[in-house]
């Protein structure tokens, strides 16, 4: 049985959005590497991970329990395309800071610290 997406489609006139949306967040600069690996082991981070993971939990209760208020097949769309912009922009977020991470640790068992 194949495999479907769960990811809501951009209509044409709504991608130039989405793409916007998606290059809010920007790869790290150059040195930002071992601030994001510092950051990664941090009790902050532990506690903003648990943050951003429990915003992107609500969202997704939030937008099943506002499609049963959608007046049209387009508005429940528009609400799910929300819904998948907005917890990708947040997922992006904790990617970037547990890449570096593991890039740390692969660093360290390779003996390659700086």
């Amino acid at each position: 049985m194949p495999k479907h997406s769960t990811q809501a489609m951009a209509p044409d006139f709504f991608r130039p959005a989405v793409g916007e949306a998606n290059a809010i967040i920007k790869a790290p600069q150059e040195g930002d590497e071992k601030l994001l690996a510092e950051l990664s082991e941090s009790k902050a981070w532990i506690h903003l991970k648990e943050i951003i993971e429990g915003t992107m939990a609500a969202l997704s209760d939030s937008t099943k329990k506002s499609v049963g208020k959608a007046k049209s097949m387009e508005e429940i769309g528009l609400r799910y395309l929300i819904h998948d912009v907005s917890t990708d922009s947040f997922q992006s977020i904790i990617d970037i800071v547990e890449l570096h991470k593991t890039a740390k640790y692969a660093e360290e068992s390779t003996g390659k610290e700086e």
